[in-house]
């Protein structure tokens, strides 16, 4: 991920398309810009002399350019972490209503790992069996916010972002700059992976895990035998430099992870079952009242509706 993100000028597209149609559109360009160099590497450009043994290439210069784009606000970070879901653990209260329940270690915590909150979802019934819990899903700006104190976002107690504990405990806080680590050591690290080689004009991927970042290169048409090397950084360093550094910031996407994807999908589709369902009995509900007031009125209980 080049300075100002990958260092290219491109304006957006005019029309905003769809994130299927977007990475489709991203891989196709990515295809198409891999095939073009290596023909360009198998045949010297028109007009071009071969180099002898002894040639020797006058060195290029290239002059040096401002870095073009501008900056994201803070919204407009949050608004692209939005894509990706962490997971909440919540307990149903004796009135019916949900409430955030904190992990095993005290604090209310947002998983960027579904095998992480299941497992301290398991941990805490084993230890009460009374609780009703379950998983609910929270969109990352909104967590990141809400445990970074950001945008006037505060919860009443202790809250974590936990980004993979597997993840964490190989990497570490390669990502930090090293006069940050002491700093924020106590809230990540938070881990995120990129690769120069992949990306195309529209779309500049960073990735939560080495593999889903294989997995797209191959999906591009990269070599199977040669996998990119992986550059470690921390998301809150590209916070910080979308929001400092000038440069054409809109193709930048946080893809979510693929093991995630399942439990993603079964806690929305659950999501909107619970959605219908209250609007269901709210509907419900009206149509009483109404039938209600109807006979109340024939009675003489009630006065009927001004018209």
């Amino acid at each position: 991920m080049g300075k100002g993100g990958r260092g290219r000028a491109n304006k957006p597209p005019a029309e905003t398309l769809s994130e299927d149609a977007l990475l489709e559109q991203a891989i196709a360009l990515a295809k198409s810009e891999r095939a073009e160099a290596a023909q360009q590497k198998q045949q010297p450009a028109a007009g071009q002399k071969k180099l002898g043994a002894n040639s020797k290439a006058a060195p290029k210069k290239t002059p040096p350019t401002e870095p073009s784009g501008g900056v994201l606000t803070m919204p407009e970070v949050l608004a692209k972490l939005d894509k990706v879901m962490t997971f909440t653990i919540s307990r149903v209260l004796s009135d019916g209503a949900k409430d955030a329940c904190p992990s095993p270690s005290g604090a209310v915590t947002f998983y960027v790992d579904s095998e992480d909150a299941k497992a301290d979802l398991e941990a805490l019934k084993a230890a009460d069996s009374t609780l009703r819990l379950s998983l609910d899903f929270c969109a990352l700006g909104r967590a990141f916010a809400l445990t970074q104190g950001l945008m006037g976002l505060r919860a009443p107690g202790p809250t974590r972002l936990q980004f993979s504990r597997k993840l964490v405990a190989a990497v570490g806080d390669q990502g930090v700059p090293e006069n940050l680590r002491e700093r924020m050591r106590s809230a990540g690290p938070f881990p995120l992976f990129f690769c120069e080689e992949l990306g195309a004009e529209q779309f500049t991927p960073v990735f939560f895990s080495v593999p889903d970042m294989h997995e797209l290169w191959l999906t591009c048409g990269g070599d199977p035998a040669r996998r990119p090397e992986a550059t470690v950084t921390d998301l809150r360093v590209i916070v910080a430099r979308t929001m400092q550094e000038r440069g054409n910031w809109e193709p930048l996407n946080f893809v979510p992870p693929r093991a995630s994807e399942a439990l993603t999908k079964e806690l929305g589709a659950r999501a909107e079952r619970e959605e219908a369902l209250k609007s269901g009995f709210s509907r419900g509900t009206e149509t009483l009242k109404k039938v209600a007031h109807a006979v109340a009125v024939e009675e003489g209980d009630e006065p009927p509706e001004l018209t």
